[in-house]
């Protein structure tokens, strides 16, 4: 099973400096390793596995080790709507999961130029998908290159 991650929200650094996740009308506050995880999704799609090593890399590298693990902050963000993800057999069918299934609403009024980002890492999916089957039809309509 392979499950795909995206961060939910808009960020904002509120006046007393501390960093605020707005998801449709909710203002999230944010502690130091969610938002680094957090950010670590924004305007990106990545598997359990790389978000894990990114996390602990940049957690390294900004000498905030926490006492809490990845799973613990993950499964925080995901519980307050702030990060979503798709689950499923193939790469392709977790990431239709994650953008048909679970994306909220709030993403596509607030984040239009994301969603053209996600429509172009899921065209570029099923492009791969036909060039290594030669015999499945697709049609993409008219492109624009």
């Amino acid at each position: 099973m392979i499950t795909l991650y995206t961060s939910i929200g808009t960020y904002r650094l509120e006046r007393d400096g501390l960093p605020v996740v707005v998801a449709g009308s909710r203002n999230c506050g944010l502690c130091p390793h969610e938002l680094l995880l957090w950010s670590s999704l924004a305007f990106r799609i990545l598997t359990y596995e790389e978000l894990r090593a990114e996390f602990y890399e940049k957690e390294r590298e900004l000498h905030i080790l926490g006492e809490l693990d990845f799973d613990h902050y993950l499964n925080r963000l995901i519980m307050r709507g702030l990060v979503a993800s798709g689950r499923d057999c193939t790469g392709i069918d977790a990431l239709y999961d994650l953008l048909c299934d679970q994306l909220p609403v709030c993403l596509i009024f607030d984040h239009t130029e994301v969603l053209e980002t996600y429509g172009q890492a899921a065209l570029e999916i099923f492009r791969d998908a036909a060039k290594q089957n030669p015999g499945l039809e697709l049609d993409f309509g008219s492109e624009t290159s």
